[in-house]
């Protein structure tokens, strides 16, 4: 029992000391990236900026709507609109804007519509290759699939 308590303790010092080792080499590299910074506090805000923040392009693009659909021939507001099998909106305005990407599946859920609705596209971003402008789906009482969505 008692060797095995010394074999472990043994075991347990050499990985202390081989995690020393590589702390003091790591503080080691740190300090030679800082020490060729021109200005720490700049070096610092730089490599923040990297890791934690979004480009501003990006994030202002992905809030435009790109795709927007209206219904005609009745009122919409029972129609609901699925993105991926998740409701993404509802009809009780005649216009519904929102945001997809390249890869998702649309579909629109008129079981509890009237009958005789249509679904038009009425805008589509210049990224996108489908679904078309002015393409037209007739509604009836299911859930229709648009299909997915491709970028050009």
């Amino acid at each position: 029992m008692d060797r095995q308590v010394m074999k472990l303790m043994q075991r347990l010092e050499k990985v202390l000391v081989r995690l020393a080792i590589l702390g003091v080499l790591l503080l080691l590299v740190v300090q030679l990236v800082l020490v060729r910074a021109q200005d720490p506090v700049d070096f610092y805000l730089a490599f923040a900026q990297k890791i934690e923040s979004v480009p501003l392009e990006q994030a202002d693009t992905s809030l435009e709507p790109n795709l927007i659909l209206a219904v005609e021939g009745g009122d919409g507001a029972h129609l609901k609109l699925l993105i991926n099998d998740h409701e993404a909106g509802s009809f009780a305005s005649p216009k519904l804007s929102l945001k997809v990407q390249a890869g998702d599946r649309l579909a629109v859920d008129a079981r509890q519509a009237p009958k005789g609705l249509r679904l038009k596209v009425n805008g589509v971003g210049q990224e996108l290759a489908y679904p078309k402008l002015n393409q037209v789906w007739p509604l009836g009482s299911s859930i229709v699939d648009l299909g997915q969505v491709t970028a050009k």
